[in-house]
């Protein structure tokens, strides 16, 4: 009986622990979620104070544009007037940003003649039937052990399919 009244105490003890621990982090993201909130309103602040110290000048002091072809001049998109939204742009997978377009166009390298690759094919067909048989037998499929080349990383298979059959 002492001993389920001590588990009891000591359950409950954790509990009141596990609420004390979830409470003052609730209250720790409350703050910062405030704290967020008031930088949200400074940018806001500042971003409509931007605007009106940008307000358009009178039509008199300034001079006619000249007119642009629209082939010559670069279509540039509007620039997003949230803060956030500037650095959330969508650009799909596997693309450069427009910025980074801009300012460096993407280079391109001369190819080089690559010399011809050796034919590595010199093991011959009785022992690749003999390294085929041995791997079967320990269970894998006939058609997985055609597909292997003999590479760098793949030469370590070879020696061991060699060994299992005994060639070593």
């Amino acid at each position: 009986m002492d001993l389920q009244l001590l588990a009891l105490i000591v359950l409950a003890i954790l509990c009141v622990l596990q609420w004390r621990h979830s409470a003052s982090r609730m209250q720790e993201m409350e703050r910062k979620i405030a704290e967020l909130a008031e930088v949200k309103d400074d940018l806001q602040r500042l971003l409509a104070k931007q605007g009106q110290q940008t307000a358009p000048a009178p039509a008199s002091q300034t001079a006619a544009p000249q007119p642009v072809q629209e082939e010559d001049a670069p279509k540039e998109e509007p620039v997003p007037t949230h803060a956030v939204a500037a650095h959330q742009s969508v650009v799909p997978v596997g693309q450069r940003q427009p910025a980074v377009v801009a300012a460096r166009p993407m280079a391109t390298v001369p190819a080089e003649p690559t010399a011809p690759q050796a034919d590595v094919s010199d093991i011959s067909p009785e022992v690749v039937a003999v390294i085929m048989a041995a791997v079967a037998a320990y269970g894998y499929s006939p058609a997985a052990i055609r597909s292997i080349k003999a590479k760098k990383r793949q030469n370590a298979h070879w020696i061991m399919a060699g060994r299992l059959a005994g060639m070593r």
